[in-house]
């Protein structure tokens, strides 16, 4: 049974599953939306996570390694505002020690090297003729909503994906969410994420594109 859905929702890399989920069963949304992710992991993002796969592949243990490479991811999630905002003088350590080993306690090393890997291959173009051709293969409207202070996927990536939609004549909106806090806002800043979600919720589906 072929099952439909109205809106098609993802963040970071929900957003790039979510957009490759559009572009291969376009007719099953009705709406698309992404929060902090552009249509392609761009020379940052695939330096980052090489570095954290190096980490991984190293001869450290396993626990040690992944919260090291976890520790390196972290800091990419973040801003330098956010983080100083909060860690003024003593704490940043403690801080990434704890998310080093909260990962560490529910993933493998093969697990979060492979999740790594798909973050790196990211794009959405590749053997579809490009990025606006790929979007044309959507039968719904996409939404955007970009960080401002995203230092992983960029203003620039989601400005990117945004204008490729809008050449493909699916653009639906895009929107930004202001944080000091970088990539990981759209976790923290609820007020702004939820009266996104609000409005992509009471827009009518549009399936009437060309």
């Amino acid at each position: 049974e072929e099952f439909h859905f109205d809106l098609l929702v993802g963040g970071s890399l929900g957003g790039m599953v979510a957009l490759e989920l559009a572009v291969q069963a376009p007719s099953r949304f009705a709406s698309v939306a992404v929060i902090g992710c552009g249509g392609r992991s761009d020379a940052w993002v695939r330096g980052q996570v090489h570095c954290e796969r190096r980490v991984l592949e190293s001869g450290l243990p396993d626990k040690q390694a992944i919260a090291l490479a976890r520790g390196f991811a972290m800091l990419s999630f973040r801003s330098s505002q956010g983080l100083d905002a909060r860690f003024p003088e003593l704490g940043i350590e403690a801080w990434l020690d704890h998310h080093g080993s909260a990962l560490a306690a529910r993933f493998t090393r093969a697990r979060y090297h492979a999740l790594l890997g798909a973050m790196a291959s990211h794009d959405l173009g590749h053997d579809r003729g490009g990025l606006v051709l790929a979007l044309k293969g959507l039968e719904c409207p996409l939404h955007v909503m970009g960080i401002d202070t995203d230092s992983l996927f960029s203003p620039a990536l989601v400005q990117e994906l945004a204008e490729a939609a809008r050449q493909a004549g699916r653009f639906g909106s895009l929107r930004w969410l202001r944080s000091p806090h970088g990539h990981d806002a759209f976790l923290l800043e609820w007020a702004q994420v939820t009266a996104w979600l609000d409005y992509l919720l009471v827009l009518r589906p549009r399936k009437e594109l060309p």
